[in-house]
């Protein structure tokens, strides 16, 4: 059949509808537009309204500029981010020209808060397979201006910067970096270009309190509950309504900036929309001083990891009763457009109750609202080694383009842990050692009799392992399915 033939879609026929409105001169808000459609058409009616509305705009000498759309949509959630990012390419901030090796004359170029590897590998952004001196995953570099950094990924020949071969270097207009046969120049398109900056090693809440606790006007502190790689969290009551609630800061490796901060304040917000009994509520973000703050529902129980660290690897039962909690919360999420990206025993908070074990996920999308403001710094070249050994590989190539099947990945590898008490990697020196393992390599098979498991749990756990995504289950009520068997 003729492609002009065929009859129209439910959504081309809405999208139609809304064009009508342009066209008559009564053009409809495109939120307004959007109120009542089931979530599973939102994207795509949100993707065609704003392309009649760009086009119409555009002829009537007003365009549609990318900074008005992200501030407009900014509350839709991160679907319409990601559709925002295709529409409204944003402006390299770091470009790679090869001036030496079998790839010169190319460039490769990279714009916000981004990663990407560099290899002989398919799969990797930066693949060149003509240089047979470049090792299969050979470095990888992240941006997120004003830094820039190049890490070697325990690479054969090595990675040089400007003469010097290195483990890892910032990055600055005009160097010159080698891996392999291939030499790149490094260019910073516009004014600001990149400075090396000293990023803290450990989170910090810049003393303004009482010995040490920070003052967050609208909230009492009572004490210091635990510290993790973003920050500190405390007990705390809200003073307006008297909730006790955990209350998280930390300081930016990048001071923040009033647009930066009301980005991030507008991303954070969006958290509100997710209402679930096995997601830790969120209540509040903002600033005080140099700090940043998260308030979140208080849940007075321990993490995953805690009671993985204190019992040890936990009964299969008791596992399949966490999942069932947590796979849920996680499937609810991305029903809404939400990918949590950091998924891990110690996001898991348990409380005990008459019932039974309630778990909770938390940082719920606190991970992505931060990394992706230019105040979090450089967080995969500089992490701890922790979040990473629960990260995909394709996260690894692009945290930023996370799916819900890196949440899969990330779960499957929480229930290894859970069950085993380790990592699916064998234990690594260094961040950088296992971030090429995660490229490379395939995960350590879960054994059926160490400990002894019901059989369906290895095959179902190594699915949702899969290096390649589209190798995962389709989502997580199938994976769920297949782990109650």
């Amino acid at each position: 059949m003729d492609p002009l033939d065929r009859p129209a879609s439910p959504i081309d026929d809405l999208c139609g509808r809304f064009e009508d409105g342009w066209r008559a001169g009564r053009p409809v808000a495109i939120e307004e537009f959007l109120q009542g459609a089931p979530a599973e058409t939102r994207p795509a009616l949100f993707r065609g309204a704003l392309t009649v509305e760009r086009e119409y705009r555009e002829r009537a000498g007003d365009p549609l500029t990318a900074a008005e759309a992200r501030e407009r949509f900014a509350g839709l959630g991160p679907w319409a981010a990601a559709i925002l990012d295709d529409l409204f390419p944003v402006e390299p901030t770091l470009i790679l020209d090869v001036i030496h090796g079998p790839y010169a004359g190319r460039s490769f170029p990279l714009s916000g808060h981004a990663t990407f590897t560099i290899g002989r590998q398919p799969g990797q952004q930066i693949c060149l397979p003509e240089d047979p001196h470049l090792s299969r995953a050979h470095c990888l570099i992240e941006v997120n201006p004003p830094l820039a950094r190049v890490v070697d990924l325990g690479s054969k020949s090595g990675t040089v910067v400007n003469g010097n071969r290195v483990p890892q270097a910032d990055l600055r207009e005009g160097d010159e970096v080698r891996v392999g046969l291939t030499v790149f120049r490094v260019r910073v398109p516009g004014v600001g270009g990149f400075a090396t900056m000293t990023i803290p090693a450990a989170p910090s809440t810049a003393p303004s309190g009482v010995h040490g606790v920070p003052l967050i006007p609208g909230y009492r502190i009572e004490h210091e509950l635990g510290r993790g790689a973003m920050g500190v969290v405390y007990l705390a009551h809200h003073e307006a309504s008297g909730e006790r609630v955990a209350l998280k800061t930390l300081l930016p490796a990048i001071p923040h900036t009033r647009t930066a901060l009301g980005r991030f304040a507008r991303e954070a917000e969006i958290l509100r929309q997710l209402d679930h009994p096995n997601i830790v509520g969120f209540r509040d973000v903002g600033a005080a001083g140099p700090l940043l703050y998260f308030v979140m529902e208080y849940v007075p129980g321990a993490s995953g990891a805690t009671i993985l660290k204190s019992q040890g690897p936990l009964p299969p039962a008791r596992v399949l009763n966490w999942a069932e909690q947590f796979l849920g919360a996680l499937a609810h999420a991305h029903e809404k457009g939400f990918v949590h990206r950091d998924v891990k025993p110690s996001n898991l908070l348990v409380v005990g109750t008459p019932a039974g074990e309630v778990v909770k996920v938390s940082d719920f999308g606190l991970a992505r609202a931060y990394e992706e403001s230019s105040m979090s710094g450089l967080t995969i070249t500089n992490a701890s080694g922790g979040t990473p050994a629960f990260m995909p590989p394709e996260q690894v190539n692009d945290f930023r383009s996370a799916r819900p099947a890196a949440d899969q990945y990330a779960a499957a590898a929480t229930l290894y842990q859970l069950l085993t008490g380790e990592s699916v990697y064998e234990r690594s020196a260094s961040t950088q050692q296992l971030l090429r393992q995660i490229l490379i390599e395939d995960p350590i098979p879960l054994r059926p009799n160490s400990p002894p498991l019901p059989a369906r749990f290895g095959p179902v756990i190594q699915r949702a392992l899969a290096r390649d995504p589209a190798q995962r289950f389709p989502d997580l009520r199938a994976m769920l399915a297949a782990l109650r068997g």
